[in-house]
């Protein structure tokens, strides 16, 4: 990480790579992505940042999809909105903080991927978007979370779907989470 700071970054690629196989944990490597996906998402190399997310959450058994497909799309939107329904914008920032170490490494990986997946194709981020919030529903909310909200809520749901209510009340959501 310091080697990409100082901008020495052939050197950071390779103390990266020599890391991950020098690590003894899943976790361990989950914490070296998270460092890669920045590392690759800063120097705009978004396609191979995508593709450490995709080792990443492979670990956790999440499949995160090569491409946007509208069909796992829809699927997975549908059963965030039957998810959804137990819930008012309001009360999901009184859902409990997630506690687990894993489940916060990997809304947080959601998280950085999220910002690489927009450069991509936007579409593509609204579907990760829709994991990562059913994650938090079924194990609370982490500070990382609030661009899973903000890209669902306001992107989604106010810009591209035209509720801009719905969107206006994710963006209030979003602001509370983060002063919470």
């Amino acid at each position: 990480e310091c080697e990409h700071l100082c901008g020495n970054n052939s050197q950071a690629k390779k103390f990266y790579d020599q890391a991950v196989l020098e690590a003894s944990s899943t976790m361990e490597k989950a914490y070296l992505y998270e460092l890669m996906i920045q590392f690759y998402t800063d120097m705009a190399q978004f396609d191979e940042a995508y593709s450490i997310s995709r080792t990443a959450m492979q670990m956790f058994e999440i499949n995160l999809p090569a491409h946007f497909n509208p069909l796992f799309f829809a699927a997975d939107f549908i059963a965030l909105k039957f998810q959804l329904r137990h819930f008012t914008i309001s009360e999901l920032l009184d859902l409990p903080q997630a506690t687990d170490a894993e489940m916060n490494i990997i809304i947080r990986l959601l998280s950085a991927t999220l910002k690489v997946a927009y450069q991509i194709k936007p579409e593509l981020s609204v579907a990760i978007s829709v994991k990562l919030l059913r994650l938090c529903l079924k194990h609370g909310n982490t500070r990382e979370a609030v661009v899973g909200y903000m890209v669902f809520g306001v992107i989604f749901l106010g810009g591209v779907m035209g509720k801009h209510q719905t969107g206006h009340e994710y963006g209030q959501l979003s602001l509370a989470l983060l002063d919470k």
